[in-house]
């Protein structure tokens, strides 16, 4: 049922007089609040991928765990754009994530390259090299 068809039935129980003026007004309440616990839920993944591409930023020094939460961040900008999508909507919140999380992969990546390829390397020359007795 939709809300309206719920109002107009809540309606037609008031006027036979089994509802009180008072238990209308709630009832009415509730129908025209019940969605709004469903768009909490929804607009918690996107808060998530507000928060995620903010930690991936603030956590991009550390190679792997940077990288590691920019790609989950843009999972979940994923998603959430799918459900945008379906209402038709924009947010915000979505795109900001989106953008802090590519800027953190571009410096995780970075930090990656510059701090642990270096590091492999080094450890393969001096695990190659003979040391004489």
């Amino acid at each position: 049922m939709s809300k309206y068809e719920d109002l107009s039935r809540l309606q037609k129980l008031k006027e036979n007089g089994s509802l009180t003026e008072a238990e209308y007004e709630i009832e009415k309440y509730k129908i025209l609040n019940s969605n709004d616990k469903q768009n909490n839920k929804t607009e918690g993944i996107y808060i998530a991928s507000l928060v995620l591409g903010i930690c991936s930023l603030l956590f991009a020094s550390i190679p792997i765990l940077g990288l590691i939460l920019s790609i989950v961040s843009i999972v979940i900008w994923k998603k959430s754009k799918r459900r945008l999508n379906s209402k038709n909507a924009t947010s915000g919140m979505v795109t900001a994530g989106l953008v802090l999380s590519i800027i953190a992969l571009v410096i995780a990546s970075l930090m990656t390259i510059i701090i642990v390829i270096p590091t492999i390397g080094i450890y393969i020359y001096n695990s190659s090299s003979v040391v004489p007795y």
